[in-house]
């Protein structure tokens, strides 16, 4: 997994066609096979000829009540983040994985995870096989906690291993998350026996030794304005990391900008630029507002020319 090249054209192509036609993306239903970690329960990111300089970005959605549609705004734009963050420079390989949480005591899928990809058309795969459920509890509550489990105890990747830099994941969701890993859910959805509960405060510390974790909370959602939820999530990250998000359209430059921050790019350059690439100029503003103060520097800005010389390494920034 992880070779090839993302064309942002072609992918920004596909997607309008898509739109123009009215077709969308999303038409599988029930919980795909490559989805299901239980069929297969580690996922990596590694180096490789096309990605000598590997850096996982993982996007986790809730796919709940009225979370459901949000994939399909950044299945539209996602080719104009890959420009901005390969055309930028602003990470060298990235390999982007895509996965869904729901509700583990009631939804039929509430953990789908893809595998980390470079090739537009993989990714482009990887979104399509997840399943838009709806569902949910209830209860304010979804099973994010298993996703956190999921990428500290199973997903391995060779930024960290290799290079000590942590990946960037980001959770896209209204509600709260369960206070425990429960055993019981592990057993059920990923086929592993963890022995007893584990506090979820704990699997986040654990978590975060390797990956920055966001978490953007979407406006016109049931709980955007839920401003306890929002206090649970700034106990379990840091305040910074969790980003509220006025309008749907903003999940994308906020991703694109987020991901500049890490690099160390300048708020003011990362706006100029995604303006540059397409986005709507006030949404960018809202993504620059909503920022805060993310550490800068946590990856370290790549030049074109420092890549890689070799041929099949120049595919890896192919555009």
């Amino acid at each position: 997994m992880g070779s090839g090249y993302f064309d942002s054209v072609s992918y920004s192509a596909r997607a309008a066609a898509r739109t123009a036609t009215g077709t969308s993306l999303f038409t599988h239903s029930g919980l795909h096979e490559s989805m299901d970690v239980r069929t297969k329960l580690n996922r990596e990111s590694r180096d490789n000829a096309d990605s000598p300089l590997s850096f996982p970005i993982a996007v986790m959605f809730d796919v709940t009540g009225s979370m459901r549609d949000i994939p399909n705004y950044l299945q539209k734009e996602l080719g104009k983040l890959m420009g901005f963050v390969l055309k930028e420079n602003v990470v060298a390989n990235p390999q982007l994985c895509f996965g869904a949480v729901g509700d583990a005591f009631c939804d039929s899928a509430p953990l789908q995870m893809g595998e980390f990809e470079a090739d537009d058309s993989l990714v482009e795969k990887c979104l399509s096989q997840i399943y838009l459920e709806g569902g949910g509890g209830g209860t304010h509550e979804e099973s994010y906690d298993l996703a956190l489990y999921f990428f500290a105890r199973h997903v391995v990747t060779d930024a960290w291993e290799k290079r000590g830099t942590k990946g960037a994941l980001f959770l896209i969701g209204d509600e709260n998350y369960y206070k425990s890993v429960s055993r019981d859910a592990v057993k059920q959805w990923l086929g592993e026996d963890i022995g007893q509960d584990i506090s979820t405060a704990l699997i986040a510390e654990e978590l975060q030794r390797r990956w920055n974790v966001f978490l953007i909370r979407p406006g016109g959602t049931y709980h955007f304005d839920d401003k306890s939820i929002e206090q649970s999530w700034k106990e379990l990250l840091p305040a910074q990391h969790v980003i509220r998000a006025a309008e749907r359209e903003q999940i994308v430059p906020q991703l694109a900008m987020t991901i500049g921050a890490l690099a160390g790019r300048a708020v003011t350059d990362s706006a100029a630029a995604l303006k540059k690439h397409g986005f709507d100029a006030g949404r960018v503003a809202s993504a620059a507002s909503a920022l805060g103060k993310i550490a800068p520097g946590t990856l370290a800005p790549v030049a074109a020319s420092a890549l890689v010389a070799t041929e099949s390494g120049s595919k890896a920034v192919r555009l």
